[in-house]
């Protein structure tokens, strides 16, 4: 027979008293270990890496698309600086808005870290993140002769595209890779914290949004080998983070101006009921303006009972607008509509 659950008893002095001091302890242990973490590295002495050739420099120019602004190329000599010229592992936090640069300060060290003969890991939070770094890494890095994998956890029910090997078996496969030195640049989720693992030449951690993830799961990176440089991206940095770097233990740069041609992120509050015609009419211009220039749109609702009648209606929605993801076909357009819950 299930036993009740017990009442908390934090009401009473002696008991909030102890908790408060197992609290206090514990943070002070935990700060311990990452000041020791910090002398360490600093006491460190890794070989420096070579800056990007001039040929280099071109091509990863070339497939940015856009002029550099003033902020992403003082960014990036503080980067190449850490990199190139210091003997201590990189400790570096950068952070900028949305569509700042963030992700082309991580090509750029990834490239001279491959060049130096060492691999890298891209941490990020999401499955969905993860696949889009990966598109854009192989775009931007395989030119310059480098390998990168997408390593995430395979989940319960994943089935493989047509032509690629099941998720089960793309991941061993990954992680083979990884281990034997194939693998340059591999981009993952929390898979890549696995301690099964084995990297044959780490050199260089990415830690993409990093306000999402926990303080020992990013300091296991610097466990895994206390040589590794640290490259860490957000757009809001935590204030754990932010302490950090005003005492010195990291590095900052800071992204302060978006690229050219970049606009600003709006954001709109507004009412959205189900079955009002003005409400129906804006999310059509709003998803159509989207879907024609080539983008995607996220709809989130808040109870997951609620997202299949959610589908249902955007479908509907489509169907009556101007713009036919499925090219006038009912079946394709409920088609181009997916459901992402529990998949990111």
């Amino acid at each position: 027979r299930p036993r009740p659950p017990a009442l908390s008893r934090w009401a009473r002095p002696d008991v909030w008293r102890g908790k408060r001091d197992k609290a206090e302890a514990a943070s002070r242990d935990h700060a311990k270990e990452l000041l020791t973490m910090a002398a360490a590295r600093s006491r460190r002495d890794r070989p420096s890496l070579a800056p990007l050739s001039e040929a280099d420099e071109a091509s990863l120019d070339a497939g940015l698309g856009f002029e550099m602004t003033e902020g992403q190329r003082q960014c990036w000599r503080d980067v190449e600086e850490d990199l190139c010229r210091r003997r201590s592992p990189m400790d570096r936090l950068v952070f900028g808005d949305v569509g700042f640069g963030k992700t082309e300060m991580a090509i750029r060290a990834a490239a001279l870290a491959f060049r130096g003969g060492r691999q890298v890991a891209i941490l990020a939070p999401t499955t969905v993140l993860a696949r889009q770094h990966a598109a854009v890494f192989r775009r931007r890095l395989e030119p310059l002769g480098a390998s990168v994998e997408l390593l995430v956890a395979p989940r319960a029910g994943d089935v493989a595209a047509p032509g690629e090997l099941k998720p089960r078996t793309e991941a061993k496969r990954v992680r083979a890779a990884v281990a034997t030195g194939a693998a340059d640049v591999c981009i993952g989720t929390h898979a890549l914290l696995s301690p099964k693992l084995p990297w044959r030449r780490l050199g260089l951690a990415v830690v993409d949004e990093e306000q999402r993830f926990g303080v020992k799961q990013k300091e296991r990176f610097k466990a895994a080998c206390v040589d590794v440089d640290l490259l860490t991206l957000s757009a809001t940095p935590i204030p754990r983070t932010l302490g950090a770097a005003l005492a010195g233990l990291r590095d900052t740069s800071e992204l302060p101006e978006p690229p050219p041609g970049r606009g600003a992120t709006v954001s709109l509050v507004r009412r959205d009921q189900a079955g009002s015609a003005d409400d129906d009419a804006f999310l059509a211009e709003a998803i159509g303006r989207e879907l024609r220039r080539g983008g995607q749109c996220f709809y989130v609702v808040p109870r997951i009972a609620d997202v299949e009648d959610a589908k249902t209606r955007l479908a509907a929605i489509l169907r009556q607008s101007d713009h036919r993801p499925g090219g006038g076909d009912d079946d394709r357009d409920d088609d181009a509509i997916s459901v992402a819950h529990g998949r990111v």
